[in-house]
């Protein structure tokens, strides 16, 4: 009969329990006859030896016994399973690897209305009026942008311009006024002082000097584009020194306003 222990004191070659190792030999513990079950491994167990007149037992190191002595093998004890371990350290990260091929680039976006709508920022601009005004053909002309319609596709277009600015000197008029339009190159050179602005303008906008020296302009209008037209200049006038005058002129087509009105992108 094999018996399977797990009692061992390895430091010194000799097992440990001198009630269980006399239950052993006195209790008429068979040795092992057979293929032994013990490997000298904590897993399978252990070859002890037993004297068979000094009934002192022994651990030889090996799987066999010197004469004289009887064979215990002894197979390994299963134990209860432990507890689960502490959860160990995060390991180091590791190298980075190689970056990878770059992806397929994907399909273009729908096209927006908003690549119909074109845009002219204008340079800033301080304007001083130097003479005493008596009306608005006395005023003193600038040109504030010029929208090349050569880079346009044929069309009419909706113009709009947002200037700014401030009152610098009302010295020479009590209440100055600024007046700012949208004119053809051949109306502007036919301008003369003390005469008509020309025939023709598209849109515009006045305001005169009150409480607050501020000045704020939208100036709406609409103009035929195209390959041979000539520039349309925006054009602006004013009986009083201006500060920083400066702005913006947007352009939308017109068979593409209604995109525009109702919010839809093509």
């Amino acid at each position: 009969m094999k018996i399977k222990l797990g009692l061992l004191n390895q430091a010194n070659g000799r097992f440990v329990g001198g009630f269980l190792i006399a239950s052993l030999i006195f209790g008429g513990v068979a040795t092992a006859l057979g293929p032994l079950v013990s490997d000298n491994t904590p897993e399978n167990g252990y070859l002890l030896c037993a004297n068979k007149k000094t009934k002192a037992v022994t651990f030889p190191g090996t799987l066999k016994c010197p004469s004289g002595t009887k064979v215990l093998d002894l197979g390994a004890v299963i134990g209860n399973q432990g507890p689960t371990g502490f959860q160990g350290f995060p390991g180091a990260n590791g190298a980075q690897g190689p970056a990878g091929p770059a992806g397929p680039a994907g399909p273009a976006g729908p096209g927006s209305s908003l690549s119909k709508l074109f845009s002219l920022k204008l340079a800033e601009k301080d304007v001083v009026f130097d003479g005493n005004a008596t009306s608005s053909f006395q005023a003193k002309r600038f040109l504030m942008g010029v929208i090349d319609g050569r880079n346009l596709e044929s069309g009419i277009y909706f113009l709009n311009a947002n200037l700014s600015g401030l009152w610098s000197s009302t010295a020479y008029s009590k209440n100055p006024i600024v007046e700012c339009f949208f004119q053809d190159k051949v109306d502007y050179d036919a301008y003369k002082i003390g005469g008509a602005f020309g025939s023709r303008r598209h849109g515009g906008a006045t305001q005169e000097y009150g409480a607050w020296n501020g000045i704020d302009l939208n100036i709406f209008g609409d103009k035929f584009f195209g390959p041979t037209t000539e520039p349309i200049y925006l054009v602006c006038s004013t009986t009083g020194s201006i500060s920083g005058m400066k702005g913006m002129v947007f352009g939308t087509k017109h068979s593409d306003y209604g995109d525009f009105a109702a919010g839809t992108s093509t």
